[in-house]
């Protein structure tokens, strides 16, 4: 046996062996990473190294720096708007206190169906409201998005991990090499190897210098040698891509079904619930757009992702426009010729970036004497959307003393659909407990309606809620309030309060009442009964089909009860 000395010797022999050899190892890494550089180009570093979250980005001719690469957010590619500043419009303006992008149409152009409407949105200077997100203090703007609205191609390549960029309408010089050929990083074959690209590989080519092309060849920018240039051809660069036109809308099978989508913010678009499909739905309308201001400016909370998985389950989507329920941007707004010019270039430009489908105009609280600013609102704004191949729709209450300058009669003659919102017969602070739409007032809003518009272009607009109602005795006067509630949460409301459930002659609804402490609770249910009795009167008046306020208020039945009537 080895004594003990002996071992302590080999073993410091063989620690002092090992930097030795950690030397040789690391030299030998060091001769391999050359290698693989000379052969297959510096990249090979840059994909060991790539963020999956990241995409590479090239811009014509120029790589892009790493900071201002584009950006995976569930699933979908954003810019940063630093890399839109640097690369594609300096001219943009963020608004980081509300996530909105401001971008005007001097470095863009909407295109839209016809040369007319085209030149008509871009003839003077326009500002859009594009909404943005935010990740690691980064606002970010969808890449969908940008290239509608800059004319851009954008080509993902190599597994989608690099975004080549071009302009449209810009000519570009292309080449198919003869031989296979070096690119360099520098225009010095002393420089380093970027790639070798194959006999018969198509280049782009932007400009020389020392005897060498700048090319670009898949995702490599670099130079190679003149003499391996042959045949260049110069073309235009043209998007062949047919603008999105809707062609006005009915329905393939039975009448129209729509629903309203609520939306409060851009985040909002990207719930798992917004992605819930609806069978046999034929139009959804998000609250997307809503003229803010006495300027005219309308905001915009739309997505793009929406819009295709919309269209995706073969839904139309009709952008609802609101004037946000102000009386008075609604009267600063639309008694002036020049603003309503400007929203609807607006909205013209909005519905092509988002490939919308129609636009829904809900305009509430509307003063008597901005009425027929209203009207005329209207007339100008729907022949517009018409040629842009836009259905055009209208929400407004049934007719009555206090609303008759909304002018349903003109505004039916002029657009596609009057959608009738045929509830709120006792709003939310309405002095005395009732239903939202009993089937007698509901049905005299049909008739009323019907003595103004025809009957193919009304919407019968129906509640998915309802209102519980609390009455209760103070000092001597009785007290009334209420809350909204949405028909599966009122029936669990009655179902964990026992309620009883009964047949109310007068409203033609179930009802439900119970008293506790003092106070007495009422409920009109909107359920199976009243849906069914509402879809008979859409049949009975043979209107073009139904819209339910709002999605994700309907109990799990509402839509098959719905299509037994309006698809049968």
């Amino acid at each position: 046996m080895e004594s003990e000395f002996e071992l302590k010797r080999r073993r410091n022999e063989i620690n002092k062996s090992n930097p030795f050899k950690i030397i040789i190892v690391l030299i030998l890494i060091i001769l391999c990473i050359v290698f693989l550089i000379g052969k297959f180009g510096i990249n090979v570093i840059d994909n060991l190294s790539r963020d999956p979250n990241r995409i590479d980005v090239i811009v014509k001719d120029e790589i892009v720096p790493d900071e201002l690469s584009i950006y995976i957010v569930d699933n979908e590619k954003y810019f940063s708007v630093d890399f839109l500043k640097e690369y594609i419009d300096d001219t943009v303006f963020p608004e980081a206190d509300d996530n909105t992008l401001t971008i005007t149409n001097e470095n863009s152009v909407i295109r839209l169906s016809t040369d007319e409407l085209t030149y008509y949105v871009n003839s003077e200077p326009l500002s859009l409201e594009m909404p943005i997100i935010t990740k690691d203090e980064v606002m970010l703007i969808p890449c969908n998005l940008t290239a509608s609205l800059y004319n851009l191609n954008i080509e993902y390549i190599d597994d989608e991990k690099t975004a080549v960029i071009d302009f449209y309408g810009e000519e570009i010089s292309t080449s198919v090499l003869q031989k296979n050929v070096k690119m360099y990083s520098e225009p010095d074959i002393k420089s380093h190897t970027v790639t070798r690209v194959k006999k018969g590989s198509e280049i782009t080519i932007f400009g020389n210098e020392n005897g060498f092309y700048k090319v670009r060849f898949n995702e490599y920018v670099g130079y190679i040698e003149e003499k391996y240039i042959t045949d260049i051809v110069k073309t235009n660069f043209v998007n062949n891509e047919e603008n999105y036109v809707s062609l006005g809308f009915t329905p393939e099978n039975g009448k129209i079904t729509m629903v309203w989508d609520q939306v409060f913010n851009v985040s909002q678009n990207k719930n798992d619930s917004k992605f819930t499909a609806i069978e046999n739905l034929d139009v959804i309308s998000p609250t997307w757009f809503a003229i803010s201001d006495n300027e005219g400016n309308v905001s915009n909370i739309a997505d793009k992702s929406y819009v295709d998985w919309a269209h995706s389950q073969g839904y139309q989507v009709w952008g609802l426009l609101s004037n946000s329920f102000d009386p008075d941007i609604t009267h600063n707004t639309l008694s002036s010729p020049e603003i309503r010019e400007k929203i609807i270039k607006q909205v013209l430009a909005y519905a092509e970036l988002y490939e919308l489908d129609g636009i829904n105009i809900d305009f509430e609280t509307i003063r008597s004497d901005d009425g027929e600013y209203f009207v005329q609102f209207v007339r100008e704004i729907t022949p517009y959307l018409k040629a842009q191949g836009l259905t055009v729709s209208v929400d407004l209450s049934r007719p009555e003393g206090w609303n008759y300058y909304y002018g349903m009669e003109e505004i039916g003659e002029t657009v596609d659909y009057v959608v009738l919102m045929a509830y709120d017969e006792h709003w939310g602070t309405s002095p005395e407990s009732g239903s939202v739409a009993s089937m007698g007032w509901t049905e005299e809003s049909i008739t009323s309606t019907l003595d103004m518009v025809s009957p193919e272009k009304v919407i019968l607009g129906i509640p998915f809620y309802t209102r519980l109602w609390e009455e209760k005795n103070v000092d001597g006067n009785l007290t009334v309030s209420s809350s909204s509630l949405g028909m599966q949460a009122a029936l669990n409301y009655i179902n964990e309060n026992n309620m009883e459930i009964v047949y109310d002659e007068e409203s033609g609804q179930n009802y439900s009442s119970i008293e506790k402490d003092g106070t007495t609770y009422k409920i009109w249910l909107e359920d199976e009964l009243s849906l069914r009795k509402r879809m008979e009167l859409v049949e009975k008046y043979n209107l073009a089909g139904c819209a339910g306020w709002k999605r994700h208020l309907e109990t799990d039945n509402t839509w098959s009860i719905i299509n037994s009537y309006m698809k049968n």
